[in-house]
């Protein structure tokens, strides 16, 4: 893999964006729209809700592209050799520009500040994906300077009605990819009230076609999860076909509160993992693959930060308190591990010890690197009329233990961050701010 290759081993995610947006909007669960106001959330297990589960993951009604059909959308194509295609007119070294995808307002607010997860293939850079709030996936090959709206295939409405916080590309297969869909408002015929198909979706063909592959066809998993809230999707870093699934929600008897799923085939099949008896599940949780399959990192407001060695069967307390939610997991050159969080950056040398970083900013969201440089972002304050701030932080590689504010646009929002090692350049999906992209020096 060339120096493009992204060494990230977490995947970015706009969780605590979403998880904000969620206790702002009134909602407690999916079937809380954009318009809420405070209102309970949608019976996830209503009739039109599971007819329409069931048909997207027969492929919907809509007429796909000429993808994959859903009977073979775990087969993965031979991995490709991609050079990195040329960027669009980039600006001069250090300069910020806005490269949002041409997005409509939303409720008043462009683009909507609950989506706009941002992935990059890491085998040519110059494409990356951006998810949004209730108009879909959009994908760039020249590094922003045009975007497409993708998702024209198989359940792609049922993306355009929902919002994307989490974002896979497989870096072996950079054609397969997943993300969510939360607060879908989408129901077979056409029929826009809450109860829409809602979780974890997959494509194997650059992001037209999609597959439903949480809540997965076992019906006895289908009803595990309080309305299939999906919060987040973690991958392997040594087999990109083994993911973990967390929710941002409670999983009932008999599993306990907190619960992830887990699949060794893409989201062909999946297994439960409990968490420990006393957790206490809901929202804010976030589970993380360290440096082989079997170590992870659970992380919740309710639980705090927990490691596993062996897949599960045992945890340890990291004594280290988490927020709302976590950000981006980082692993730098020399194996030192950084997350973002609410409370500022967690830094550990070895993924045992977990120390955080003092001054290191608060309500941090990205966390990304180019093997001399570390960027972060802190996600919020949210009022752009009144709050705007440089939300970028820095610190070199070598240390990341000094942390600065970098200079850059007045914005309402810092959010996802990804690094082209190839064009030197910095991305940005900033939930209300929108999309960036600088190069750097």
């Amino acid at each position: 893999m060339k120096e493009g290759s992204m060494r990230n081993f977490g995947v970015h995610s706009a969780l605590l964006a979403m998880m904000i947006g969620a206790c702002s909007e009134g909602g407690s669960g999916p079937g809380a729209t954009a318009g809420d106001d405070g209102g309970a959330a949608s019976d996830a297990s209503a009739p039109d809700a599971a007819a329409s589960v069931d048909a997207a993951r027969d492929g919907g009604s809509q007429g796909g592209s000429d993808g994959p059909s859903p009977t073979d959308a775990h087969a993965l194509p031979e991995a490709p050799s991609i050079d990195a295609g040329p960027c669009s007119a980039l600006a001069a070294s250090g300069t910020w520009e806005p490269i949002t995808p041409p997005l409509a307002p939303l409720h008043g607010v462009a683009p909507c500040p609950y989506g706009g997860e941002l992935a990059m293939n890491p085998l040519d850079p110059s494409m990356v994906y951006v998810g949004s709030c209730n108009e879909g996936i959009w994908k760039t090959t020249d590094c922003g300077g045009s975007w497409t709206h993708v998702n024209t295939g198989t359940n792609g409405q049922a993306l355009d009605t929902g919002r994307q916080w989490t974002f896979l590309v497989d870096p072996s297969h950079p054609d397969v990819l997943y993300t969510n869909s939360g607060y879908n408002t989408y129901v077979q015929g056409g029929t826009y009230d809450g109860n829409g198909v809602s979780g974890a979706f997959k494509s194997t063909n650059g992001g037209v076609d999609w597959q439903v592959i949480w809540p997965p066809a076992d019906p006895g998993l289908a009803k595990v999860v309080e309305y299939n809230f999906v919060g987040h999707v973690a991958m392997d870093p040594t087999n990109t076909q083994h993911l973990l699934v967390s929710f941002h929600a409670q999983c009932a008897a008999p599993h306990s509160a907190a619960c992830f799923a887990e699949t060794f085939d893409g989201g062909g099949t999946f297994t439960m993992v409990d968490g420990m008896p006393q957790w206490a599940g809901g929202e804010g949780q976030a589970i993380y693959f360290l440096n082989d399959g079997a170590t992870w990192l659970f992380g919740s407001q309710s639980n705090g930060l927990w490691r596993t060695a062996d897949s599960g069967a045992h945890w340890t307390d990291l004594n280290v308190t988490q927020g709302h939610a976590a950000g981006a997991l980082y692993r730098a050159t020399d194996g030192t591990f950084y997350m973002a969080t609410p409370n500022g950056i967690l830094r550990s040398p070895d993924g045992v010890a977990w120390d955080l970083v003092p001054n290191s900013g608060n309500t941090m969201l990205g966390l990304t690197g180019n093997g001399t440089t570390l960027y972060a972002s802190r996600g919020f304050p949210w009022d752009p009329s009144t709050n705007l701030y440089e939300p970028f932080w820095t610190s070199p590689e070598a240390d990341g233990q000094h942390w600065t504010q970098m200079s850059s646009p007045q914005m309402s929002n810092g959010g996802t961050l990804a690094y082209d090692r190839v064009h030197h350049l910095l991305y940005s999906s900033n939930l209300g701010a929108g999309v960036w992209r600088v190069v750097m020096p």
